[in-house]
């Protein structure tokens, strides 16, 4: 196994499982053979990695490497989970239910729960663990799922050509990239507020109700500079709603280092770097805020500090569990929440002959981070979905609607 893959194995703890949720809201329950044949041939056949189980090479190694499993069943990967209650009014709590327990390491590291009520009503709650790969890859596993119900959507983007590099060009990204690895463990902590903390094991999660994407494309920049202005206002706030003053903010934010457009390979895998964006959360004007996101210096080190903190995963995943352990508190202290932003299907898609009637998922955090905050679009929409420590914030509907609002362009004052 890739030390890049084995490290998010290494920061695995109970208060933050490294499992990635994706929650796929269903106008029906699929059939049991259709699911499964679809998941057979489409999910298990072209990626072994959903057939094989992580283990240690030796006791006191923490290398790791890829083992079949013999008795692999693919049966026993999707369980049925039938709620009394309508299914979107229990939903988000069987999500949290399910986010708050590890995987069972004696099998593949990935489950599927069908949730379906008497009425008819059905989702399907896919866990797959950070080691078999990263958010881009296991999005793209899941679009393999479907089946586009309207094919006059554009045509995908293709992947930008690389321009010719240069030795003076190279030197500079090795100067970048040095920095970068310096700047990281120099970064100063979070500062105090209600949502850093001791963590439990309850988790909590909630999915927003959606925004056109054609109104978020309306407002002034790109989409992940709406994004993130979004997740300041949110988080400004929720500070506020938890008693607290309105302190300026660090984010985690994944940056994949694919090229864009490309496809990932059957072995998936992790192939993206983190950089801490600064939220100017303290700012009470909105039009400032967005200004300052984007004359933040965080724009210019995207590149290097995303390359340098994958460096530092790849290393960290062949290093001892103690210095794992340590690497992981040193970088959950430097953020207050967890923020990506992934781009799904522009139109509808079916899954096993059931339509696909929206899409969220659930980023894992790591270390002290209370917060995970994610954002996809799908099919015109754009969904914000909240997980949270339940000590920390146990409510984190209202955050999810404070960054759907703004998205929106419909927030009040914070």
């Amino acid at each position: 196994m890739p030390p890049q893959d084995a490290a998010w194995l290494g920061m695995e703890r109970p208060t933050n499982r490294m499992v990635v949720t994706a929650v796929l809201v269903l106008d029906g329950a699929p059939d049991d053979d259709a699911l499964l044949r679809v998941l057979g041939e489409r999910l298990v056949a072209p990626h072994p990695a959903f057939r094989r189980i992580p283990v240690r090479r030796h006791g006191w190694s923490p290398l790791l490497h890829w083992r079949s499993d013999e008795h692999f069943d693919l049966a026993a990967h999707l369980t049925r989970v039938p709620v009394e209650s309508p299914v979107e009014v229990v939903l988000d709590q069987v999500v949290a239910d399910l986010m708050a327990r590890p995987l069972d390491r004696t099998r593949p590291p990935w489950q599927m729960h069908l949730v379906t009520d008497r009425d008819g009503g059905a989702a399907l709650v896919v866990r797959v663990h950070h080691c078999v790969g990263d958010g881009s890859a296991l999005v793209q596993v899941l679009l393999a799922l479907t089946d586009p119900v309207d094919r006059g959507g554009p045509d995908p983007e293709p992947a930008p050509r690389p321009g010719p590099r240069t030795t003076l060009r190279g030197l500079r990204q090795a100067i970048a990239l040095v920095t970068a690895l310096v700047r990281v463990p120099l970064t100063a902590p979070e500062p105090r507020h209600h949502l850093r903390g001791r963590l439990g094991t309850r988790k909590v999660v909630a999915r927003g109700a959606g925004v056109p994407l054609a109104v978020v494309r309306r407002g002034a920049g790109t989409v992940n500079d709406a994004v993130l202005a979004a997740v300041t206002t949110g988080l400004r706030r929720q500070l506020v709603a938890g008693g607290d003053a309105p302190v300026d903010l660090r984010a985690l934010v994944p940056v994949d280092l694919r090229p864009r457009g490309a496809v990932v390979g059957p072995a998936l895998g992790n192939r993206f770097g983190l950089v801490f964006v600064d939220l100017p959360a303290a700012e009470p004007d909105p039009a400032q805020r967005v200004a300052a996101l984007r004359q933040g210096d965080w724009r210019g080190r995207v590149r290097s500090e995303a390359v340098a903190t994958f460096a530092g995963l790849t290393v960290l995943g062949a290093l001892p569990v103690a210095t794992q352990a340590l690497a992981v508190r040193m970088l959950g202290a430097r953020a207050s929440a967890v923020v990506t932003n992934v781009r799904g299907p522009g139109t509808p898609v079916d899954l096993a002959g059931r339509r696909v009637e929206g899409i969220t998922f659930f980023v894992p955090q790591t270390g002290a981070v209370a917060v995970g905050i994610s954002v996809l679009s799908y099919a015109g929409t754009v969904t914000v979905g909240v997980c949270a420590d339940a000590g920390r914030l146990p409510d984190p509907a209202p955050l999810a609607r404070w960054i759907e609002d703004d998205l929106a362009g419909r927030s009040a004052p914070a």
